[in-house]
């Protein structure tokens, strides 16, 4: 473990992250202390930080942009970024419990790789509700936000998002017959196609939790602690499950294992899924597996180019949700605020900053959309109208008309998200697994319902 003030190290980051994400030397405003333009709230102070492997990127770039900000706010970073991840996390956790621990948290929703057991967390007021800090977020996406509010109160912060977007061609969908305007059980029932024929769908299986997410699904009943009794809630996951099997048909019989792992066997392809893509073996290029990025446009104009220089026609579209609505948003990287901290001014300056224009723009190379609505205003500016801002500039592709104005019409017309916790909604992957494999729907709802009131009664 390495501890260290960051000022300096910030500074030498600030040129390798900028080359991620385009021209970021623009002078940036001695006002941008607060969402409103004012002069910086704080000239001193401080604020502990830590990070493991899976973070410390994402978080250095957070630490460089806030430091130009707040120049005076000493931040002290612990790194742990050479320990084992389920060590780190069992520190943390440790430390959150005993009311220490680092005031900021950066955690991501694949697997709450930092924090696990979130719900229980929150549950023992590990956490603060950061409305209380009178952070303005009146610049991010409030249907993100939503996403991130537990029992009334603002927990997490999203900082980016994923709605689950698929890039394939017009002439695959012709080929196959795929329906990508209606609902999810439409689209599973048209892959079948794709299946007989010997080709591969997506890269990589995807977990169920997306599927709750996306489709903003209140499972949960927290203040009971206990799975929902909502007949319609059920419904849904019904519809899901079924669809679940025509996405990964007989995905259970075979223990899960490589059936649907495509990404083992790209080493054929000189390790590219853009060439697996283009040789026709891969059908999709989507963001909801495991290595999905496919929710940038600079990653999407970068693929789009290819597809269209080997003589297909890109197409963008959707996983479909169950009743073909539009998506909510599933978020990928979000902030916590310890509940014990002793520098709460400090953490509101900080997330102030890490939802803000210069921050969003700073590490919009990370997976997913950026929260800030002014950020995605001026992509939509460039790329819908050709007019490049002066300070935030974005990569040169020529996209379709049919990509851009997808992409944008899926961020106009989201639901608001929902918040939930791997952990927890991992008890409902049972009722996909029973299912699936013979067993009525509603009992196997109603053992995950047994193990999900045991595991938050714990």
């Amino acid at each position: 473990m390495k501890r260290y003030v960051t000022a300096l190290l910030a500074l030498l980051l600030t040129t390798s992250f900028a080359g991620c994400v385009g021209d970021t030397t623009s002078d940036v405003s001695d006002s941008v202390g607060t969402s409103a333009g004012t002069e910086p709230l704080l000239e001193s102070g401080e604020l502990l930080i830590w990070y493991d492997t899976c973070s410390k990127d994402y978080m250095m770039g957070l630490i460089t942009e806030f430091q130009r900000k707040y120049p005076g706010i000493e931040v002290i970073t612990e790194d742990y970024s050479d320990m084992i991840i389920p060590d780190y996390r069992t520190k943390l956790a440790g430390e959150l419990m005993a009311g220490g621990g680092p005031d900021i948290v950066l955690s991501n929703h694949d697997n709450n790789n930092i924090v696990q057991n979130l719900t229980k967390l929150l549950q023992n007021g590990i956490f603060l509700d950061v409305n209380t800090l009178g952070v303005d977020f009146s610049d991010c996406n409030q249907a993100v936000l939503s996403s991130g509010v537990y029992e009334g109160g603002q927990y997490m912060i999203p900082l980016n998002y994923s709605l689950g977007l698929m890039l394939t061609t017009e002439e695959r969908i012709d080929t196959y017959n795929l329906v990508c305007d209606g609902d999810l059980l439409a689209f599973a029932d048209s892959l079948k196609s794709i299946y007989d024929s010997g080709k591969y769908v997506f890269l990589d299986y995807f977990a169920t939790d997306f599927l709750y997410r996306q489709n903003g699904m209140t499972l949960i009943d927290h203040a009971n602690r206990d799975l929902t009794d909502d007949d319609d809630q059920k419904a849904i996951l019904h519809r899901l499950a079924d669809a679940y099997e025509g996405l990964f048909p007989d995905i259970f019989e075979d223990g899960m294992s490589v059936s649907y792992m495509f990404y083992r066997n790209l080493n054929q392809y000189n390790n590219s899924e853009i060439e697996a893509f283009l040789s026709g073996d891969l059908t999709f290029l989507a963001s909801m597996g495991k290595f999905g990025a496919l929710d940038q446009l600079m990653m999407i104009g970068a693929y789009s180019t290819k597809i269209m220089e080997a003589g297909e026609t890109p197409y963008l579209t959707s996983l479909p949700t169950a009743d073909g609505d539009a998506s909510s948003p599933v978020v990928n990287w979000f902030l916590l605020v310890n509940g014990k901290t002793e520098h709460t001014d400090e953490a509101m300056c900080f997330i102030d900053s890490a939802v803000g224009m210069e921050s969003q723009y700073l590490i919009s190379s990370q997976l997913g959309i950026p929260v800030n609505n002014d950020l995605i205003e001026c992509m939509r500016a460039y790329y819908c109208d050709g007019v490049q801002d002066a300070k935030y500039r974005f990569a040169d592709h020529k996209l379709p008309e049919q990509v851009i104005s997808y992409f944008f019409d899926q961020i106009d017309s989201m639901q608001p998200g929902v918040y939930t916790d791997v952990q927890t909604m991992g008890h409902l992957f049972g009722v996909f697994r029973e299912y699936l494999t013979g067993s009525d729907f509603d009992v196997a709802y109603d053992h995950a319902k047994n193990n999900v009131s045991f595991y938050l009664s714990e």
